[in-house]
């Protein structure tokens, strides 16, 4: 089994960083370490769906909004949509 891959470098003064490609593959090397694989699948292509003559505005929305505090993630800010009104929540820290 013959494999054909493509090398190109990154950086002229250091050869241990590149990228190799492989058929559909792309491999990222940075100082001899691997630093990211990429992967290119063939996928379907999504068909169009018939529209509803009927419109409903019977749904409801929501957006939560979260920082980092102590490695925890806290809600700060909340938006509530349910088809006629919208509610917003804000936390101060």
């Amino acid at each position: 089994m013959i494999i054909k891959f493509k090398d190109t470098i990154i950086d002229l003064n250091n050869l241990s960083s590149f990228n190799r490609i492989i058929a559909s593959q792309e491999y990222i090397f940075e100082n001899g370490n691997l630093l990211l694989k990429k992967f290119t699948y063939k996928t379907k292509i999504l068909r169009s769906i018939c529209l509803s003559i009927i419109r409903s505005s019977k749904f409801i929305t929501m957006d939560l909004e979260t920082r980092l505090v102590n490695n925890t993630m806290v809600p700060y800010a909340i938006g509530i949509y349910d088809g006629i009104e919208s509610f917003s929540f804000f936390n101060r820290f």
